[in-house]
């Protein structure tokens, strides 16, 4: 719900629609185990709506091939990434309520097996009567199977309901106090394996919640809390 700049393009295309002026978002997240996250989106508003198109990749380091038995040295070495490219519009369907609309071509890599296919995202947002309160509903990750080896598998098909609090403070309103929650339905992955053994898809739900304090647009507090994982909370 928060998200109103070019990083709508991967959380809610909705938010496109509320692009002031052409954006160029970049983001490099150095992350735990030599995991690397980036991303780049540009979105440019016209008469029409907005327009958007962006990149992200997660990449990490060359990992040591082994067998099964404990050795003194590796057998050899093999990579691991994923890419997605993503195409998204997003417009104001009437007053305070915005659609979007995202496609994303997906390319994963491990060792010399790879998948790839297409997804279409959704989303809807919402600016209530409740002054600062925006609402918003997006569908993720919907199209079509991704196959490893001879294994056939849905990507994890997601329904996020969020909703999100903004206050201004401060003598001139620079500052702001923000709060976001977002429920999140997902799917259970649907293999051929799981058809073979009659096993149904559930919905497994997932709450993150966060509180974040804006200084004048010039540094930002934040924190956050997952609920719903097996090892991931704070």
């Amino acid at each position: 719900a928060l998200a109103t700049d070019a990083t709508a393009l991967y959380w809610n295309p909705a938010g496109l629609a509320s692009v002031p002026s052409t954006q160029l978002h970049l983001m490099h997240n150095e992350w735990i185990s030599s995991v690397r996250q980036e991303f780049v989106g540009l979105a440019h508003p016209t008469r029409l709506g907005t327009f958007a198109v962006g990149v992200t990749g997660l990449t990490m380091d060359d990992m040591e091939r082994r067998e099964d038995l404990p050795s003194s040295a590796p057998l050899g070495y093999f990579s691991a990434f994923d890419l997605a490219v993503h195409g998204a519009y997003g417009r104001e369907l009437m007053e305070n309520l915005e659609l979007g609309l995202a496609v994303k071509w997906i390319y994963s890599r491990l060792d010399e097996e790879s998948a790839k296919g297409m997804l279409v995202d959704m989303g809807l947002r919402h600016e209530s009567v409740i002054p600062g309160l925006t609402l918003a509903a997006t569908l993720m990750h919907f199209g079509s199977k991704f196959s490893y080896l001879d294994e056939e598998f849905d990507a994890p098909r997601t329904i996020k309901l969020g909703g999100a609090w903004q206050r201004a403070l401060g003598d001139e309103g620079d500052s702001a106090l923000n709060l976001a929650y977002d429920l999140l339905l997902l799917s259970d992955s649907d293999t051929e394996s799981d058809a073979d053994l009659g096993e149904s898809k559930s919905l497994n739900a997932r709450h993150h919640m966060g509180v974040e304090y804006d200084y004048r647009r010039l540094a930002a507090l934040r924190f956050g809390y997952k609920v719903g994982y097996d090892s991931q909370a704070l």
